[in-house]
């Protein structure tokens, strides 16, 4: 139930959010926002599906009752998803090295190597603690992962329209995405 409520609010809030974004932040630079995100979203598929395995095993240990295979599923994934944070963040470097390949204006080049590296840290930083997820996951705390998905929507939306009344812009946006992910 709390699922369904946390992609209802997802819904809605986005549904009010967006034209303010692009208001607030221009055609050009909303354009800029989408293509970073577009590019960072792309990282998402270095998951490979390791989280579901992740919260599977786990839960599959913890049915079994054994804390040691279980504290070993937990290492291992931490340490993967840590080097797949780590292949992250070098894919975000290059990346933004090679920003003047798609910006041949060097403010504007400038600006989205910015962006993406704030993003790319964001992603990065997020891989390792999938594994605290997969954890709550495997032991059916469904609730609480909806409670902290909806924390996590408001505090980001409340960032963003603070940022945005305030009259920051695009790099001021990306820092905050940064800082609404550390809870």
């Amino acid at each position: 139930m709390l699922g369904v409520a946390n992609h209802l609010a997802t819904v809605v809030i986005a549904l009010f959010l967006m034209p303010f974004v692009v208001f607030s932040l221009g055609d050009r630079m909303y354009g800029f926002w989408t293509l970073a995100s577009a590019f960072i979203g792309y990282y998402g598929l270095l998951d490979f599906g390791l989280s579901s395995a992740v919260s599977r095993f786990i839960a599959k240990e913890i049915g079994a009752g054994d804390k040691e295979e279980c504290n070993r599923i937990v290492n291992n994934a931490f340490f993967i998803f840590s080097c797949i944070g780590l292949v992250v963040l070098i894919i975000t470097f290059v990346l933004s090295y090679l920003a003047f390949l798609f910006f041949p204006d060097p403010v504007e080049s400038t600006l989205f190597q910015k962006v993406i590296l704030v993003l790319g840290i964001n992603v990065a930083v997020y891989f390792p603690i999938k594994v605290y997820k997969g954890i709550v996951v495997a032991h059916l705390q469904f609730e609480i992962m909806a409670i902290i998905r909806f924390i996590f929507l408001i505090l980001k939306t409340a960032l963003t329209v603070i940022v945005l009344i305030k009259g920051y812009k695009i790099i001021a946006l990306a820092i905050f995405t940064l800082i609404s992910c550390i809870p």
